[in-house]
């Protein structure tokens, strides 16, 4: 089978195991641990969410082998060492989503930018550009700081 018709098969094993939804990271090979060779081997790593039980009986019924590494202690550097040796297509991706996390599942709601207003008179804040003379007079330090207006005058985008 080639990689898109396997990943296609180990959503349902996961989801007949328990496993409800998460990240699915491609492996091509494995490493033999006494020669340290790596050899042909496709499997799939897991990282989401769900109570993994059966897998005997699902080995049993589809041939499909199931580990549950339980419960990491980092998320983030689980995903960062699956990926350290991930297999990398030039036109499939090596990380999908599926399940409870599936791209269709993800909902995000724009955010509203808030609108930057003068702390004094609460009015919209708007660009400007130095024209004055000398050098800008504009503070090293981030912050919120007072000036003259003479010299400035509206950015209107440039500057």
């Amino acid at each position: 089978m080639d990689l898109i018709e396997l990943r296609r098969k180990s959503y349902p094993i996961a989801k007949k195991v328990g496993f409800l939804g998460g990240s699915c990271i491609f492996h091509p090979f494995r490493q033999d641990k006494l020669t340290k060779q790596w050899y042909y081997s496709p499997h799939f790593h897991m990282i989401g969410y769900g109570w993994i039980k059966g897998v005997a009986e699902n080995y049993e019924a589809s041939g499909w082998i199931v580990k549950n590494a339980g419960v990491r202690e980092s998320v983030g550097a689980t995903a960062l060492y699956q990926l350290s040796h991930a297999g990398v297509h030039a036109h499939h991706h090596t990380v999908t989503w599926f399940g409870k996390l599936a791209y269709n599942k993800m909902r995000v709601v724009p955010e509203v930018p808030e609108e930057e207003v003068c702390p004094l008179c609460g009015g919209k804040l708007s660009k400007v550009a130095w024209v004055g003379e000398g050098v800008c007079p504009v503070p090293e330090e981030e912050g919120e700081y007072f000036v003259e207006p003479s010299g400035w005058i509206p950015s209107h985008g440039w500057g």
